[in-house]
């Protein structure tokens, strides 16, 4: 089971090395939302295989998120998702989908939360950089303490991002 799980996990490797050469996207993110700011990094990368009508786009990504709110409440997260592009090559306007864990702490106890994104925005593309506004609604699910919490935000996102 274990040489199955390194195989699967070498071919995964094997199948993402040639999109990410082709046309991938390193970008930083900041974001705020009512209570909940977040800091983190995020790959993207496209799709060749996909033909989308008329001439969109689609992406994939991965990432990773640093979460900061009141009452002394901080976390990290991992998330994946897909957008999808109106124009080609990424850029233009998008709707992007996301889900994820994350680990959130207050005061020495923690709690790990599924976590959910839906968002959209525009990615502006200059040469090599680029940069987005996203607007979006973020959701969290998790048992802190006692209680369950859902938590349940809008959020703004500002991106800048290198293409390589």
């Amino acid at each position: 089971m274990r040489r199955l799980i390194q195989f699967l996990a070498m071919l995964f490797v094997l199948s993402l090395a040639p999109s990410l050469a082709q046309s991938a996207t390193l970008r930083t993110q900041g974001s705020l939302g009512f209570g909940l700011g977040s800091l983190g990094a995020e790959v993207e990368w496209l799709d060749p295989t996909l033909i989308v009508y008329p001439r969109g786009s689609v992406a994939y990504m991965v990432g990773a998120n640093g979460y900061l709110a009141p009452q002394a409440i901080w976390g990290l997260g991992v998330y994946g998702g897909a957008a999808y592009y109106l124009e080609p090559d990424r850029q233009g306007l998008f709707g992007a989908v996301r889900a994820g864990g994350a680990l959130f702490v207050q005061n020495s106890v923690g709690a790990f939360a599924g976590t959910a994104a839906l968002s959209g925005g525009y990615r502006f593309v200059t040469g090599g950089l680029e940069f987005g506004l996203e607007g979006g609604l973020w959701l969290a699910s998790f048992d802190f303490g006692n209680n369950s919490v859902v938590a349940i935000t809008p959020t703004l996102a500002l991106t800048a991002g290198f293409r390589f």
